[in-house]
């Protein structure tokens, strides 16, 4: 019986491949840091830009929020999953990331901007979760998929070399569904963690808190108030509590 065999193609493990894409990530961050420094009135308007589409337009509220939460928290490790079934991931996953770092340091570097040392904390507020729950998602999908793309430009491009198949075995889904239910977690603890910043139907944003934020808010009788302003390149936020006295006090 005649058995056919195939070159292999070329491979890495696992750690070089992330190694490969942390530094291309961490280019971004440098890259996203300088130009952050040297354009100081963009990132007042990026940080306007992020409190405006924090606001959600006409329709219902909870399904925007829950859609973008999960636009946000899914786009770039889903990204990553779908460039491991082309042979062009080899040279789009690199770009991907270094993409990544860039807009998560210039994110960062607005808050810093606009409101000093104190920036830091706002950051960490508003991108903690989705970082920690994201960051290691994409980069073990990424990892995956740039080691499937290499073999699958290696099948393309082989000089009529035959090489061994590119297999999408039971790992691969395994780790998407993983990283599927962690990034699902993430979304619902978005949604349970942070107020909402919502707009109501005359444009006026305003917070709809719930959970213990809510039922604290309720038993000390208050109300909370926000307002947005941008001028001259610098966006900020106001947060008023407002405390209701009950009659004849």
């Amino acid at each position: 019986m005649n058995t056919r065999t195939f070159p292999e193609r070329p491979t890495l493990t696992h750690l070089p491949r992330l190694i490969f894409l942390a530094l291309f990530f961490f280019a971004g961050i440098l890259l996203g840091q300088v130009l952050a420094g040297r354009m100081p009135a963009a990132t007042g308007s990026e940080l306007r830009r992020y409190l405006e589409d924090y606001l959600l337009l006409e329709g219902d509220p909870a399904v925007q929020t829950l859609l973008s939460a999960a636009v946000i928290y899914f786009r770039y490790p889903l990204t990553a999953f779908l460039l491991g079934f082309s042979a062009i991931g080899v040279v789009l996953l690199p770009v991907t990331t270094a993409a990544y770092g860039f807009f998560l340091s210039f994110a960062v570097s607005c808050f810093t901007a606009s409101f000093g040392a104190g920036g830091v904390v706002l950051a960490l507020a508003a991108l903690g979760l989705r970082c920690l729950v994201a960051l290691p998602c994409y980069f073990l999908l990424s990892s995956a998929s740039w080691g499937t793309a290499v073999g699958l430009a290696a099948v393309s491009f082989g000089s009529g070399r035959r090489t061994a198949p590119v297999v999408y075995g039971r790992a691969c889904w395994a780790r998407f569904g993983a990283c599927c239910l962690a990034l699902a977690a993430g979304v619902c603890g978005e949604l349970i963690l942070t107020p909402a910043l919502l707009r109501a139907k005359g444009g006026a944003p305003y917070f709809e808190l719930s959970g213990r934020a809510a039922a604290w808010a309720k038993q000390r009788g208050l109300t909370v108030h926000v307002s947005l302003t941008h001028e001259n390149g610098l966006a900020s936020a106001v947060v008023v509590l407002e405390e209701h006295q009950p009659k004849g006090e």
